[in-house]
Order: C-alpha cells, then structure tokens, then sequence
C-alpha cells in the first residue's frame, strides 16, 4: 500500500487502527465518516499498524481506538479533548486516541453516567434527522442499553460495588458507543483540520 496516495484529491484521509477488542467501534466511526464527502479513512489492526509503521509519515492521521500496546505508548502525550465517565479522546499532533478506562460502580457515577447516555442519545437523535439517508441515521442510532427496566437491576448490584462481567462487558461497550459518536460529532473535524 502506497501511504503517500492517502491524500486523494482534496479528500484528507485517516487510518483508523482498532484493537483486539475494539473492531466494531472502528467500523461504527468508518461508517460516520463514509458518510462524509471530505474525509476518507483506512482501517487497520493492531498488528497492521505494527506492520506498516515504518512506511508512515508524521503527517500521517492516524484515529487508534483502544487502550492497546500501541495506543498506550501515545496516551501519556496526548492533550485530552473529552473525558467523562471513563470515556477519552484526545491528540497530539496526527495521533488521536479513543478509549475507555474506567467503569463507573458506585450508584452516583453510575447515575450520571446513564444520565449522560441519555443525554447523547438525545443529541445524536437531534443530528441524526438533519442526515437524509437512512445508513447516517441508523449509524447515529445509539444502542442506549440503560433502559428502565435494567437500571433497577444495576443499582442493586452496585450497592455492594460489584458488577459481573456480563454488566461490565454492557457498561464498556455502551462507553465505546458514545465515545465514538461524541468523537464523530465533537472531535473528528477539528483533529483532522488540526
């Protein structure tokens, strides 16, 4: 792959690279960002990235999604854009991290984070009808797993601070959800304009 014919055009690109758990929430972003004419994205994983690292440019816009061996090494460096719930993006220079890294378990965060969610999906159903096609719009569908009738079932298993895994693996995915979209809506234009 030719990493200098990554500017087409006018069209800026991006090299999205996900970790091993984390292929979903770059498929998700890939599929807002097809949704625009001014950017064009690849994707990699982990162990592509590792491959073709040397053939890359500082110029090179590179989006890793996950708390990986490679991500980690740029964590430290980058200037935080958006952090709330365990939930984080931010860059430095053409190197923007997206990831996750902490569970909230006790009632009050995990109040608010469900509240939070509830937010977003607000926000994102406002911007989603402004798209006319029908993939944005299922794109924008955030899966709000927070519904009533878990929330109950939530608050009593973190009286006593524990989560299991299932619950665990549910508040994960729903923080990648989120942060993806708020990244897509609130972060994207200015990392790649940046």
């Amino acid at each position: 792959m030719n990493i200098d014919s990554m500017y087409n055009g006018n069209k800026k690109s991006c090299i999205i690279v996900y970790g091993k758990c984390e292929e979903v929430y770059a498929n998700l972003l890939v599929g807002l960002i097809d949704e625009f004419e001014d950017y064009e994205c690849t994707i990699w994983s982990e162990v592509q990235f590792k491959q073709n690292q040397v053939e890359l440019s500082s110029s090179n816009k590179v989006i890793f999604i996950g708390n990986t061996k490679v991500s980690q090494k740029f964590i430290p460096n980058i200037k935080i854009k958006f952090s709330k719930f365990g939930m984080t993006y931010g860059w430095l220079g053409h190197r923007c991290v997206i990831y996750t890294n902490y569970i909230p378990i006790k009632k009050a965060e995990l109040s608010g984070f469900i509240d939070y969610c509830k937010m977003v999906s607000e926000d994102i159903k406002n911007i989603s009808e402004s798209f006319s096609s029908i993939k944005a719009k299922n794109l924008f569908a955030l899966p709000l797993i927070f519904n009533y009738p878990i929330i109950p079932i939530l608050e009593g298993i973190v009286k006593y601070f524990f989560i299991d895994q299932k619950k665990r693996k549910a508040i994960k995915e729903q923080q990648y959800n989120v942060v993806v979209r708020n990244f897509f809506i609130n972060g994207l234009n200015e990392f790649m304009e940046d």
